[in-house]
């Protein structure tokens, strides 16, 4: 019988630690090597993979040329591999970092002399996790190989398209008869896929082989370092690829078939899709990005899904979207105005007499009219939060808080609209047997109950597994009289699991003095530091974390309040029955960037803030928080009543003796979360970032002890809590006083700072609040802020509205540390107004604005009140630019 034989185009750059690995999966072949033959294109190679490439040809049993051309990039690099093509019936262009299964070219032999009709071959394209072989294929399209060897037609299936053209082989006479090859100007992504699709296109019939038994491992570097790995910081990945790739490729089909095939629809769809998903990730990839970028990004991705059916965008099933992503590529790029058809109630505050209203629009807010018991009634808290994708608001969601006292009903634009509680999920454009069958099962008795479940998000959110034995002990324990009598109405606070000495602690430190009428108990890790300093201290409603008893106190409170708000201490553990409480947010510190992705994960009740423009960058109109005026408060911190009095105190006994240097973390060198718990593993690497040789520098630097010397000042390094593990092999000289929060007193530090040094630590404001000068240190701010660390450019500028002079070399700040102290290390007052424009009248007072707040959670609003609205702020604008 006649075996077909392969072409094997590789594009090979910087790949010398993979190759042995790919060729040793080529020669492994059960197939025939005599019917395989292998084009390397060395693309300019500089990691001696082209010497590899050589090495390898002259030792192998299969047919092998090595092709050595100047770096013009891997869509140039595969044309030439196919410019080399002989009398080979099929062509794949495996990438090198990859490997093939032994049995990869015998399976799809075996595939194509079964059924002759097949236009393309898909390997089952595997992932291949470098830090975790046994991770498994997560691929979202994987459910084309479950059902094992199988030809489909995309024009009959056409959620079964393929894009990866490394684990394709093609018809090498169509490909050639064709004259497609790949357009360079689709890079980084896409080209595999733009290809594809046209090849696809010249067929009668698009069908395609799906081998899964001709397994293709992918390899996903542990480094990070492979081309779709970094696409997501490539600016051409939003404008070239959508030019010359996407939009090209609708424009193609539209010009060969007349129409737009469904397959071809679905597979820009899959592939824009994942960009709004990256956009709504914690860490921000797309920050970076220019303007102009953005603004290209848009026009050129509005042409793209205006070709396409509203209907596939919507009801595309294999990409897990969000409403408000869904929406965005359905409405964002309409030109006509478009809201939900109903409001869906999505909360419910029975203590204050308020329910959540909820809907989303395009285009302008329409007029909206609340009628209360026949009475037109404004909404008591109101905002429109805004979604937005590289840069541009495409959907809002308007959320209305109003009072619940009375038959209710709401018109938008003069029109009444219904009121429900089930929130709107994409249609579906298409249903499988498997969903028919379910739908036909569902009675209304089980309508009723999806309904009830979609009371409100959280309640979805929430929903746990059945609880361990050790929580089913707990709420029993929980329900005996002595310990609901001990801990009844009990407000737990605590700030991390294993530290304290943050918002929690002072506002503890309140209540015990001031306010013994509330039940008020701290949590921390037993053993700490912070444990033993409270335990000698006297404090007697102190609760080790972890403990049984500290899961029955838990269950029994009325209110959770902490510093930090990670899923440990909001939903410490599951919970069954009616167990609720309110969760306090105090903050660790200030708010500047957004971390909107983040918080809005949190069933957050109260959240205090302590500036003007952190608090409207929250609450106000067209910020990305869910919250309103409802939820955010501006009371100030807890600690800053005795940082105050701290910095008074200091100033006029005139022990300001140190320069404090307080860098801050970064999200991108954490090691190993620690699962239930604040606590994270050490990174190895740390010593050899950046980040350590710059402050080591710095810390270090001659001209720095000079002028201490003078001034008659210490050097104190106290970086972040997360910094402390590594704080022992930091190597720094003796004259440096390396302390740590849990060996000082950070209030004392700061008030006792002649002047600041940090990089983008929310502690300045603390510094603000104690009047005390500040330089910020940015030599990595490009990374930083352009989405490195956790959260996203927000409304703060350092540039503008920072308490200090910005720069980013040692040399600068030495420079400005040398100003400073010239000055008297008083603020300049340049900087002096920022501060007032932050704060007002900075004044004490925080711990008993802070306790009533929490307080009136629980407390009815009277009738009257509720008529009157709370004014909606206005959020500022991101500061984007760098």
């Amino acid at each position: 019988m006649y075996q077909p034989t392969f072409a094997v185009v590789s594009a090979v750059y910087g790949v010398a630690p993979y190759l042995p690995a790919f060729f040793a999966s080529i020669d492994s072949q059960t197939y025939s090597h005599d019917r395989i033959r292998v084009f390397l294109i060395d693309d300019g190679s500089i990691d001696g993979s082209g010497a590899l490439c050589d090495e390898w040809a002259a030792a192998t049993d299969v047919d092998v040329v090595v092709i050595h051309q100047k770096n013009a990039g891997q869509a140039a690099a595969r044309n030439a591999g196919i410019e080399m093509l002989g009398d080979e019936d099929w062509v794949t262009f495996t990438d090198p970092d990859d490997m093939l299964d032994a049995e990869y070219f015998s399976e799809v032999a075996s595939y194509i002399m079964s059924d002759t009709d097949v236009q393309l071959v898909a390997g089952h394209h595997m992932d291949y996790w470098e830090e975790d072989p046994e991770r498994g294929d997560r691929h979202a399209l994987r459910f084309r190989f479950a059902s094992g060897n199988r030809s489909v037609d995309l024009e009959r299936f056409p959620r079964n398209f393929h894009m990866h053209i490394a684990s394709s082989c093609l018809r090498v006479d169509v490909l050639r008869d064709s004259g497609l090859a790949f357009d360079e100007r689709v890079r980084p992504v896409f080209e595999d896929a733009h290809l594809l699709a046209k090849y696809l296109l010249e067929a009668t019939t698009p069908m395609v082989a799906f081998v899964a038994t001709a397994k293709y491992h992918y390899r996903r570097r542990i480094d990070g370092s492979s081309t779709m790995q970094n696409a997501k910081v490539d600016p051409r990945r939003y404008t070239d690829v959508l030019e010359y790739g996407t939009l090209d490729l609708l424009k193609h089909a539209l010009d060969r078939k007349g129409r737009i095939p469904d397959w071809v629809q679905y597979e820009v769809i899959y592939d824009l899709a994942w960009i709004y998903r990256n956009e709504d990730a914690l860490h921000g990839k797309h920050m970076g990005l220019a303007q102009e970028v953005c603004d290209r990004f848009h026009c050129l991705v509005g042409q793209c899904l205006r070709m396409l059916d509203p209907m596939n965008i919507e009801g595309y099933p294999d990409v897990k979207r969000s409403t408000a992503q869904r929406e965005a590529m359905v409405h964002g790029y309409a030109h006509e105005p478009w809201r939900w058809q109903s409001l869906v109630i999505d909360g419910v505050d029975e203590d204050k007499g308020l329910v959540k209203l909820v809907y989303h629009f395009t285009g302008e807010l329409p007029v909206e009219e609340v009628f209360v018991g026949g009475v037109l009634t404004p909404p008591r808290h109101a905002k429109t939060r805004d979604f937005v994708y590289l840069r541009r608001p495409l959907v809002h969601e308007r959320i209305l808080w109003v009072s619940m006292r009375g038959t209710l009903r709401v018109k938008l634009d003069g029109v009444q609209v219904p009121l429900t509680a089930v929130w709107p999920t994409g249609a579906m454009s298409t249903l499988r047997p498997a969903q028919m069958s379910r739908m036909r099962r569902t009675d209304s008795r089980g309508a009723a109950n999806v309904i009830k479940a979609a009371n409100s998000k959280r309640s979805r959110k929430n929903e746990k597994v059945p609880s361990d034995s050790k929580v089913r002990r707990a709420e029993k324990l929980a329900q005996l009289r002595p310990f609901a009598k001990l801990f009844q109405d009990a407000w737990v606070l605590m700030d991390r699991s294993h530290n304290s000495n943050d918002n929690a602690e002072h506002l503890f430190r309140y209540l015990r003095l001031e306010r013994r009428d509330i039940n008020a108990w701290f949590v921390v890790k037993k053993g700490t530091a912070d444990w033993d300093r409270l335990r000698k201290e006297g404090f007697k409603r102190i609760i080790p974390h972890g403990s049984l008893l500290w899961m029955i106190l838990c269950l029994n409170a009325t209110h959770m309040v902490s510093s930090h708000v990670d899923q440990y201490v909001v939903e410490p553990f599951a919970r069954r029955g009616a167990w609720r409480w309110k969760y306090v947010f105090l903050q660790h510190g200030v708010t500047t960037g957004d971390i909107s992705r983040w918080l809005n994960t949190k069933a957050i009740d109260l959240l205090v803030t302590a500036s003007r423009h952190e608090r409207a960058s929250i609450a106000g109109d067209g910020s990305s928080y869910k919250f309103t005026t409802k939820e955010v408060v501006r009371t100030g911190f807890p600690r800053h009543d005795r940082l105050l009095q701290l910095a008074e105190d200091s100033s006029k006994a005139r022990t300001r003796n140190h320069i404090l240097v307080m860098p801050t973390w970064r999200a991108y060198f954490s090691g190993e979360s620690k699962q239930g718990t604040g606590e994270r593993g050490v990174n190895p690497e740390f010593y050899d970032t950046r980040f350590a040789q710059e402050w080591k520098a710095f810390l270090e630097s001659p001209d720095l002890q000079d002028l201490c010397d003078r001034e008659g000042l210490d050097i104190v390094f106290m970086p972040h809590p997360n910094l402390e593990p590594y704080l022992k092999g930091f190597g720094l000289p003796d004259r440096v006083r390396v302390v740590s929060y849990a060996d000082a007193d950070v209030q004392e530090m700061i008030a006792n700072s002649a002047l600041m040094v940090t990089d983008y630590s929310s502690v300045v404001f603390d510094g603000a609040i104690a009047d005390r000068p500040v330089v910020y240190f940015q030599f990595d701010r490009d990374v930083f802020l352009g989405g490195g660390h956790i959260g996203r450019p927000g409304y703060f500028d350092y540039g503008s509205q920072g308490f200090g002079p910005v720069v980013v070399s040692n040399t600068s700040v030495i420079a400005e540390v040398k100003a400073i102290a010239s000055g008297g290390f008083v603020v300049p007052e340049k900087y002096a107004k920022r501060r007032r424009a932050a704060f007002g009248a900075v004044e004490g007072g925080a711990c008993a604005r802070v306790t009533k707040a929490i307080e009136d959670l629980s407390r009815p609003i009277a009738s009257k009140r509720l008529r009157a609205p709370v004014p909606t702020p206005t959020s500022p604008p991101i500061a984007y630019d760098l």
